[in-house]
């Protein structure tokens, strides 16, 4: 089912293997904030930098924009790079201190900024919006959160035809995540805690200001850790390995893996558990419905409710999913194509089941900062499909005939594979485009609406 809402406003390696989609993801909502080095415990909604803990929470007092200058020399005159940055009434940005500079930083869903100049960062006024202070534009209070570490059993598997012959042949690692319970005084007398899972995009973060929003609501959060779990900040792609990257099968495993153990925990409320991801995790937060990953990986326990943003669908013969509720919030100028999301839903075919598709909002429209960039590019011809044996084909059209064996070709990686067949795929499920992302507003607190409604009927 689709509604539309009138709103204004992988890499080719030249080795025995070759790469191919799902570094789009990886690609279309990384940032450039990214670890050098591997921070496993890291909370997920820093800059690689910060290695301070969000010290207080802002809520935005009014929607604005202004510009974030960064000067690679302290005598310069030009910015090496300008942000435009967005906050948008009513969302949750954050505070952490600098260790090195003791300046306070602000963080959002998209970028960091100085809370007052200094010869590296400068914030500049738009010349048409009257300036306002931080004093009158954030509220800030303490940010009251007990922080707990969660581990749980998971596997590393690659895509879902892994797991068509079980998992006696997969390697089992320990993997993690942390839970966050507010504090708060309004939150004060609860025993049982409703849950949301946070997961985070390829780039290895989280939207923060969703889970600063939950906290107000006195809903806790876990975020899987998937990357960090297996010695990565974000995804990768390394060709040497037997696993070369994350894929989105291996979140779903994990997130679901995490989901018995969270449940059972004393003072969460089993029942009142929902999934909302970004991009990677999207895709994640729609593979957990899948009854086929639920049976193979022998999960009791089923989230309330499941909210993806901006994720590609994969397409399955099994089309059996949960009876929860789920919506799929997508741009029509997304460079990755809403139309597999549509035919997905079709093919589930249920009436809570949906993708609303926002006119003029591209990749990343829930978030704060405006990027220009050469980002991963998914046409309406790349559908990739997985039958009832575990064979996976993308096929580009109903015709069969046109339809490219994966499985029979020797799988995604191998010595059988034929290469001109696999540019072929390359060719349909991905390219690369100059594009931007930006802020949608209007798109954005639609958005909030529906969360809003999901959390007061499943979360309350």
């Amino acid at each position: 089912m689709k509604y539309f809402f009138d709103i204004q406003t992988l890499k080719y390696i030249k080795t025995k293997f070759l790469v191919l989609f799902f570094l789009i993801l990886i690609s279309a909502s990384a940032h450039s904030d990214h670890a050098d080095r591997f921070q496993p415990d890291y909370p997920l909604e820093l800059g690689w930098w910060q290695s301070n803990k969000i010290t207080s929470i802002c809520e935005v007092q009014s929607d604005y924009r202004f510009y974030h200058e960064s000067f690679d020399d302290e005598n310069s005159e030009i910015p090496s790079k300008v942000t435009t940055v967005y906050v948008s009434q009513g969302k949750y940005i954050g505070t952490s201190t600098d260790p090195h500079s003791k300046i306070l930083w602000y963080v959002t869903d998209a970028t960091t900024f100085p809370s007052k100049n200094n010869p590296y960062d400068k914030i500049r006024y738009s010349a048409v919006l009257d300036k306002i202070p931080n004093s009158k534009l954030y509220k800030c209070f303490k940010n009251r959160i007990e922080r707990k570490k969660i581990e749980y059993t998971s596997y590393n598997v690659f895509t879902q035809n892994d797991l068509h012959n079980g998992l006696s042949d997969n390697e089992q690692i320990q993997a993690y995540g942390y839970m966050e319970i507010p504090k708060y005084n309004q939150c004060k007398g609860i025993e049982k805690f409703p849950v949301m899972f946070l997961i985070h995009h390829a780039g290895g973060k989280i939207f923060p200001s969703y889970k600063w929003q939950l906290h107000q609501q006195c809903v806790a959060t876990f975020e899987p850790y998937v990357f960090k779990s297996r010695g990565y900040d974000r995804n990768y792609n390394d060709p040497d390995a037997e696993i070369q990257w994350v894929t989105e099968t291996q979140g779903a495993v994990d997130t679901l893996q995490a989901l018995d153990v969270v449940a059972q925990l004393p003072n969460v409320d089993a029942n009142k558990i929902g999934i909302v991801g970004w991009s990677y995790g999207g895709v994640v937060s729609v593979e957990t419905q899948n009854m086929f990953n639920i049976k193979a990986l022998n999960t009791k326990n089923r989230f309330a409710f499941h909210l993806a943003y901006y994720p590609y669908c994969y397409h399955y013969d099994d089309t059996e999913t949960t009876d929860a509720p789920m919506t799929i919030f997508k741009g029509d100028k997304d460079t990755i194509s809403y139309s597999q999301c549509d035919e997905w839903v079709d093919m589930i075919d249920k009436p809570n089941k949906q993708q609303i598709i926002y006119a003029n909002a591209t990749h990343n429209f829930d978030g704060d900062a405006m990027d220009w960039d050469n980002l991963g590019e998914v046409g309406p011809a790349c559908r990739i499909h997985t039958d009832n044996q575990g064979v996976e084909t993308v096929r580009p059209s109903d015709n069969p005939d046109e339809w490219i064996n994966l499985t029979e070709n020797g799988g995604w990686f191998g010595n059988k594979i034929d290469a001109e067949l696999i540019k072929k795929a390359m060719k349909l499920c991905w390219s690369r485009t100059q594009s931007m992302n930006e802020p949608n507003l209007e798109a954005y607190k639609d958005s909030q609406k529906i969360l809003n409604e999901y959390i007061d009927v499943y979360l309350k």
